[in-house]
């Protein structure tokens, strides 16, 4: 181990990274912050890396958790946005299956009439 390992201490970076569907600070060690942005994006994953900011010796980070009344909201608002979806969702009537049956037989019918001519067609060729 060399004397300047010990001695140069590493600078420190306040991260702000995308985890789940929640944005978490969290710190990390390194020389510079393109390295800090390696090690979080080795970590997180290079697109959830959202920000890296150096934090000098004097100041002071409080990693505070999230009140709790501001999870519930988030999850009362993922709630609602789920129902909303739910409620919102596309259900089809007979009516619409009956069209969409229609079509499929349509469809069919010209498929078939189409091989039928070209294996005339290969037919007459043949001869």
């Amino acid at each position: 181990m060399k004397i300047n390992e010990v001695i140069s201490s590493l600078n420190k970076y306040l991260a702000i990274v995308h985890v789940k569907n929640s944005q978490v600070k969290t710190t990390v060690e390194a020389e510079s912050s393109s390295q800090a942005i390696l090690l979080l994006g080795k970590i997180y994953g290079e697109k959830n890396v959202l920000s890296v900011t150096r934090i000098k010796l004097d100041e002071q980070v409080k990693l505070e958790p999230i009140p709790s009344d501001v999870k519930h909201e988030r999850v009362i608002r993922n709630l609602t946005n789920k129902i909303t979806n739910y409620a919102n969702r596309l259900r089809p009537t007979q009516h619409d299956m009956n069209i969409a049956l229609k079509r499929y037989k349509s469809n069919q019918k010209r498929v078939n009439l189409e091989r039928k001519k070209q294996q005339h067609l290969n037919m007459l060729q043949g001869k």
